[in-house]
């Protein structure tokens, strides 16, 4: 599920404002007091993350507005089939929701009590037949209630004053009971980063909400060990028993078991994350519990050395405090796998050293792959790593109401200003798309070149349509560094032209005009679809024991192609144009066999997946870099020998 936009009205300083989502990601920027916590809060309330009080209410206004629009795939669905308050087993809830879906399916002349029975004969003997009939209708019904059209809908959440909560309607004004429920869950990250919930293990914590669902997804798992850890036993002893003999204190006492043993598996790895992020010495500590008359909380502490004990998150200093969000962020990153999560964190860089903010913005960048995140910030060091189209800068209107609205790179400088501190010190710049392809370059270098690596500066871009490749080259444009610099793209099976084309105008609409022609003689789009693509050759990887054949290597691609034919046409569809992508499609399934059109291959099949087939390459390619001569990597030697100090230098 993606969110696509929100609109609030009559909240705080808000009259009425709406922003559109763009990448799973939104960025707030503007000066203090200009409402971006009235943004953010607003979408809180929408979520039921937040109550309301008298002065939430915008000036003398009555009712409370906060609209969301959502695209859905199969995933959402999916995700919720199990859901305890609207999974099948629960929906349709009564006879007339049933009447308004059943036409056209195979219960039309069936009523719904009949329905009911068979749904639950249907789970009783686990009939797939039955269960997937049973699915077309509450399918049918989830469809109805939010007024789903063409895989989107929105739900309107109103408030009334002296109401602490909204509720939830769909586009017919219906209302949605347990409509949260079916959406993403919410982490929300506040700007005083207090955490007193921490220390006092309370449900809402900050660690429960955004690890809480890891730890406790397999409770159900064998448990060897009991919560009282003097007491073993107790839980051998429960563990004999029979199911049916199971009491609430026995389940409860299994379920703490599991979980405290399971945080204990998470406390290590945010431990590992805070150690290298700030101390060594330092570690921490939770202990997750969960009974009949609570819900799931987590106890979270640090070990102080100074102190020689464990104390409460919330009594340390705010910096450590800030290193934990960071910790528990990468440790998320790691453990989870899942998009069905919303981030809200107010100014991410807060109490963190320079170097800390810009891992601080790799990691919520890398998380908004795959989850929605919200920020607000003031530091260019968070906002580099996104698109300008996932900006909104936020300011007051002559009648002190908060609007909202697109910006332009040059707001952004001027708002936030950009830290030229990354690329000082250094006499040559060169961009990349990855932190990958930063490593294999500077190995490239170092193997092909006699030159002192430390006088370049790489940068992982992710995109040349982020906010760090143009406010860079607008800063390089300032200074010698301007003849320096180098650009490498992947073709992802474009053609490279047209790669080039596209740069050049995303370029023309945030770089002033006299800037493109310098631009386009440094840029390099790679011939293969991508960097990785280059590491492919059987004999190297022979040479390393990657493979043990060329025949080998041709079987693993040739595997690849037969058993992915539906997955490498929708990316050629997704990068291409119709004709294009059936050409290309073409060319990599024609009758040659597979070494014939190789080169094709490299070309128009995703680098990324064919790096893939070759398990631990990536640990290797270091070494395949030093097995390699000039010409496996002539393509990127030759644009590397526009730097004349490289050219000047090699081996």
């Amino acid at each position: 599920m993606n969110i696509t936009c929100v609109k609030i009205c009559n909240f705080r300083s808000i009259k009425e404002i709406t922003c559109t989502i763009h990448d799973n990601s939104l960025i707030l920027v503007g000066a203090n007091n200009s409402g971006k916590s009235s943004v953010i809060n607003a979408i809180r309330v929408f979520w039921g993350d937040a109550e309301l009080g008298y002065d939430d209410f915008h000036k003398d206004e009555q009712e409370i507005e906060v609209e969301v629009g959502f695209s859905i795939s199969e995933y959402f669905f999916n995700s919720i089939v199990d859901n305890e308050k609207v999974g099948f087993q629960k929906i349709p809830t009564t006879a007339t929701e049933f009447n308004s879906i059943k036409e056209n399916t195979t219960f039309s002349g069936v009523t719904f009590n009949a329905y009911k029975e068979y749904r639950l004969e249907s789970i009783n003997i686990q009939n797939q037949e039955q269960i997937r009939e049973c699915l077309c209708i509450w399918r049918n019904a989830i469809t109805k209630r939010l007024n789903v059209e063409n895989n989107s809908f929105f739900v309107l959440c109103k408030a009334s004053k002296g109401e602490k909560k909204g509720k939830h309607f769909n586009s017919s004004g219906d209302e949605i009971k347990d409509f949260t429920s079916m959406i993403h869950k919410l982490a929300f990250i506040d700007d005083d980063r207090n955490f007193t919930e921490e220390g006092e293990g309370k449900t809402k914590s900050l660690t429960s909400k955004i690890l809480g669902s890891h730890i406790m997804r397999n409770k159900d798992d064998e448990c060897t060990l009991c919560v009282d850890v003097d007491c073993t036993r107790c839980i051998e002893r429960i563990a004999d028993k029979s199911v049916s003999d199971l009491d609430i204190n026995d389940l409860e006492r299994l379920i703490n078991n599991k979980a405290r043993e399971l945080s204990r598996d998470v406390s290590t790895g945010i431990s590992e994350f805070f150690k290298s992020n700030f101390h060594s010495d330092y570690d921490i500590l939770l202990n997750a519990s969960s009974n009949v008359d609570k819900s799931f909380s987590v106890n979270t502490k640090i070990f102080v050395p100074q102190l020689n004990k464990y104390v409460e998150l919330s009594k340390v200093g705010a910096g450590v405090r800030s290193i934990y969000v960071l910790s528990l962020l990468q440790a998320y990153l790691k453990l989870e796998n899942s998009n069905n999560n919303i981030f809200i964190i107010e100014e991410p860089e807060i109490y963190l050293h320079p170097q800390l903010q810009k891992l601080m913005a790799s990691i919520i960048y890398e998380i908004s792959r795959d989850n929605l995140v919200i920020l607000s910030t003031h530091s260019p060091l968070i906002i580099n790593r996104f698109e300008l189209a996932s900006l909104r800068k936020v300011k007051l209107n002559n009648d002190y109401e908060t609007d909202i609205s697109n910006t332009d790179l040059s707001e952004v400088l001027q708002e936030l200003g950009y830290s030229t501190a990354d690329i000082l010190f250094t006499e040559y710049i060169i961009f990349v798309e990855g932190i990958d392809d930063k490593r294999r370059l500077e190995k490239i270098i170092t193997t092909f070149y006699n030159v002192d690596l430390s006088k370049f500066y790489i940068i992982d871009t992710k995109s040349c349509n982020n906010i760090e490749i143009y406010a860079n080259l607008r800063f390089l444009n300032k200074t010698n560094l301007w003849d320096n610099f180098l650009i490498f793209r992947d073709s992802d099976t474009m053609d490279p032209e047209s790669v080039i084309l596209n740069l050049m105008n995303k370029f023309r609409e945030n770089l002033e005009g006299e800037l493109l022609p310098q631009i386009e003689e440094k840029i390099h789009v790679f011939e293969y679809g991508s960097f990785d693509n280059y590491f492919l050759k059987p004999e190297i990887l022979q040479s390393i024991n990657v493979v043990n054949s060329g025949i080998r290597f041709h079987e693993i691609v040739e595997n690849y192609l037969d058993n992915n034919s539906a997955g490498i046409r929708e990316y050629l569809e997704k990068k291409n144009n119709a004709d294009r992508a059936d050409e290309l499609y073409g060319i990599i399934y024609d009758n040659r066999n597979v070494i014939d059109k190789m080169e094709d291959i490299k070309k128009y099949v995703r680098g990324h997946n064919l790096f893939g087939l070759f398990g631990n390459l990536k640990r290797r390619t270091e070494v395949y870099i030093e097995n390699s001569s000039s010409e496996d990597f002539k393509e990127v030697l030759e644009h590397l020998n526009k730097i004349p100090y490289l050219a000047m230098n090699i081996r």
